[in-house]
């Protein structure tokens, strides 16, 4: 179980001004989730910056001194709790990238073994740490190649679950298009460390004159308008007009989508 924070603003601006209403609130809960920190943006050169510690945010010197360096217009934030025999090393701290996206994961996944024969199936990047997060960070670049962000984080997200026992596989995803927030849990069975999953998983979201913000939750401000997403459910954060809408996918049908494409472009059998 882990803290997510992403936002995406009107303009390219200094990180701890667009986030001030929110960025200490959320960095306290690092003393709860205080395996490691990491901020994820789009820089000022076209590309994405990633600066991550395995380390308690809140007693972070680095920490205070990315969020100073950060200038941009979307980022994500993730604050680890590992999932119990992961241990704390950059190669398993969020957010992981590719260098075209930005993905980081709230949740937890029982057999990366099961993860990584899919990952080789589907043909995705190999994986340097051991955590079940970079495995599915892994299948959703691979489906990406095919199909849009809402199909990929839904259809991924179902086979995930047909494959092994999760418990959430909540993430938000930064492209150079948009900001996409994903809601994927299960209600009905009570998390690792016991809490209630509906308090523990649910996502939500808040629009404002200068950008909208999605997070986990554990800190918001209940004098703020915050919109729940929905479990299931995709929020899209348009970049250029911070346009937002919710998508509902069909998990088995983005499924498929994802399974026609990677037939198309498996090579031909030998013969």
């Amino acid at each position: 179980m882990c803290r997510l924070l992403g936002v995406v603003s009107t303009s390219s601006q200094p990180l701890a001004d667009v986030l001030r209403d929110d960025l200490e609130q959320f960095t306290a809960l690092s003393c709860d989730h205080c395996d490691g920190w990491g901020l994820g943006y789009a820089d000022e050169g076209g590309g994405y910056t990633v600066r991550k510690q395995p380390e308690t945010a809140q007693s972070s010197a680095a920490y205070r001194a990315a969020l100073e360096e950060a200038r941009t217009d979307a980022a994500v934030l993730h604050l680890r709790k590992a999932s119990p025999g992961m241990i704390n090393t950059p190669l398993n701290t969020h957010p992981f990238t590719d260098g075209r996206v930005v993905f980081a994961h709230n949740g937890w996944c029982a057999d990366t073994g099961a993860l990584d024969a899919e990952l080789a199936r589907a043909g995705g990047p190999s994986c340097q740490g051991t955590t079940d997060s970079e495995r599915y960070f892994g299948l959703v670049v691979a489906a990406l190649r095919s199909v849009a962000p809402e199909v990929a984080l839904t259809g991924v997200s179902h086979r995930i679950n047909a494959l092994t026992r999760t418990e959430a596989l909540n993430c938000l995803l930064l492209t150079d298009e948009a900001l996409y927030a994903f809601s994927s849990f299960d209600a009905s069975r009570p998390t690792f460390s016991g809490r209630d999953p509906v308090a523990t998983y649910t996502m939500r979201y808040r629009i404002g004159p200068e950008g909208v913000v999605v997070a986990s939750t554990g800190w918001e401000d209940p004098a703020l308008p915050w919109e729940p997403l929905t479990n299931g459910r995709v929020l899209r954060v348009g970049r250029r007009d911070l346009h937002t809408s919710v998508h509902r996918v069909v998990p088995s049908w983005a499924d498929q989508r994802i399974a026609a494409a990677e037939e198309r472009m498996a090579p031909p059998a030998a013969v």
